[in-house]
């Protein structure tokens, strides 16, 4: 499916797809070649790389619950050397990443449960992440700036 642009805002894209596995690559393009539009900062690259991967991982895996008719779609709002901001919308079932205990770190890795590094992460890397749940729908925002 291709990208189309929103009507409301010319640097404004959206992709919609199943919340498959075989998603998160085409959805990964997606995200990098806006990213790219924005800043080719290596930084800002690695940073946005890592967030996309950890969110819709978590859509992916766990949001419609094994059922494969699930979509997530993805919009991009990208202002040339200034910031990209990723909504991230799934009608899976309710999941606030930002009320999620992070790990606890001091804990040895070998003993500590799996989970809840990457969510932490995210909220570090990025310069502002909102989470709404609204008309049946998660909407996690992500702004990132070079």
């Amino acid at each position: 499916m291709k990208p189309s642009p929103s009507s409301a805002d010319p640097e404004q894209v959206t992709l919609r797809l199943p919340a498959r596995p075989e998603s998160l690559e085409p959805l990964r393009d997606f995200i990098m070649d806006r990213a790219q539009a924005v800043s080719d900062d290596v930084r800002f690259l690695s940073r946005i790389d890592l967030i996309q991967e950890e969110l819709l991982v978590n859509v992916v895996s766990y949001a419609y619950a094994g059922s494969d008719d699930g979509e997530v779609a993805v919009t991009c709002t990208g202002r040339a050397s200034e910031s990209l901001t990723i909504d991230i919308v799934d009608q899976g079932r309710p999941f606030n990443p930002l009320t999620q205990p992070g790990p606890d770190t001091e804990e040895n890795i070998n003993e500590r449960p799996v989970g809840g590094l990457g969510i932490l992460l995210s909220r570090r890397m990025a310069d502002h992440i909102k989470y709404v749940r609204e008309d049946d729908s998660n909407r996690v925002s992500v702004t990132i700036r070079p």
